[in-house]
Formats: structure tokens, sequence, C-alpha cells
């Protein structure tokens, strides 16, 4: 696989990345291809992926506890 081909594979990514929260970084980094867009976009993936998991353990414990 060339380097264009990986680039071409990570912009079909988009749609995901804005619907996780990611999809502006995502898309500086598809059009920049440096190493601090790619960085940005690796930040900020984790920080919608941090976000996501404090959100289902939120629930759950909130459902745990009204439960009780």
């Amino acid at each position: 696989m060339t380097i264009d081909k990986m680039w071409d594979k990570l912009v079909q990514h988009q749609p995901l990345a804005d619907q996780h929260g990611y999809g502006e970084a995502w898309a500086r980094m598809c059009a920049e291809r440096t190493q601090e867009s790619m960085a940005a976009a690796r930040e900020a993936a984790l920080a919608a992926e941090q976000a996501a998991r404090w959100a289902a353990w939120s629930t759950m414990w909130i459902d745990r506890v009204e439960g009780e």
C-alpha cells in the first residue's frame, strides 16, 4: 500500500470521526498530513473515547443507584 492510498483510506473514516466527536481534528489531519495534526487527531479521538466510556459508566452507575 502506498502512502497516498493510506491517506485515501483515512479520509473514508471521516463520517465515523464526525459521529464520535473528533471529526474536526480528523479532517485537519487528512488535509494537512503533518505530525502535529496527526497528534491532535489522536488526542481528540482518545478524548472522545474517554468521554464515551465515562458517559456509559455514569449511566450504569446512576441506573444501579436509582434501582436500589
